[in-house]
């Protein structure tokens, strides 16, 4: 799970950090700058992968598909709460049909 999870990383890295380069017009390196991205690739990217892909196994494969359809509706519960983001009436409707979607899924 480590090796995995370390080179679903790196090819993120490998296959973005140009696009970044190319597309960003300011380009500004600082210590919130470092601190954001340490604390995105350690905690929220590299961590949250090696705990996925050990964990997984241990999970049936409707459960497993059922919560990671779900991984939209837990981003922006975590937004809406913790950053106070809130969406469109038309995006909250997106998300009805992707729920709703899901549900269905998992009851076949």
């Amino acid at each position: 799970p480590t090796s995995l999870a370390f080179w679903q990383v790196f090819a993120v890295a490998l296959f973005s950090t140009p696009l970044a380069l190319f597309t960003t017009n300011v380009f500004e390196v600082n210590r919130d700058v470092i601190y954001a991205l340490i604390v995105t690739v350690i905690f929220a990217t590299f961590i949250a992968k090696i705990l996925q892909n050990t964990l997984q196994r241990h999970v049936k494969v409707a459960e497993a598909s059922v919560i990671l359809s779900l991984e939209g509706l837990f981003a922006h519960l975590f937004g809406l709460f913790m950053l106070g983001e809130s969406l469109s009436l038309i995006q909250y409707f997106g998300a009805l049909l992707i729920t709703l979607a899901v549900i269905l899924v998992s009851l076949r």
